[in-house]
């Protein structure tokens, strides 16, 4: 008996922690039936670097970087825990789709709406993330 063929996989905010983005695309390829659908989010990388404040002195867009940092988010600061992400460029991440058989059909930069955006201590300039709607080629 042959493994399950998959109509929709999500991965959410998990792909910018996998060490090897091609090997984790090429199992979800494998998962996913022809015509199924793979979304994904992640956190937005031309955006996030800025967000993180990363010096300019080690960060380069264009090249893949393990980065590990205290984790904190906007109305926390207080820095408990460590967290790993790595950073890809776009072209990477789309580049890796297209050669494991996904193709985009859809991509969001999702911004808070005024109610929420309140809650922050200072308003987003940017999207801080991506999400991305895949199709599985024939």
């Amino acid at each position: 008996m042959g493994s399950p063929d998959a109509y929709l996989a999500v991965a959410n905010m998990s792909l910018m922690a996998m060490l090897h983005l091609d090997a984790a695309l090429a199992a979800l390829s494998r998962l996913v039936h022809p015509g199924g659908h793979l979304a994904f989010t992640i956190t937005h990388p031309c955006f996030w670097p800025q967000y993180w404040s990363y010096s300019k002195d080690w960060f380069r867009y264009g090249e893949e970087n393990v980065i590990e940092a205290p984790f904190h988010i906007s109305l926390d600061q207080s820095d408990q825990f460590t967290t790993t992400h790595i950073h890809r460029p776009l072209e990477q991440y789309f580049t890796t789709l297209r050669n494991c058989d996904f193709e985009i059909i859809r991509l969001i930069e999702p911004m808070p709406s005024p109610e929420i955006e309140s809650l922050y201590p200072q308003p987003w300039e940017y999207p801080r993330f991506l999400g991305v709607l895949c199709v599985r080629k024939d």
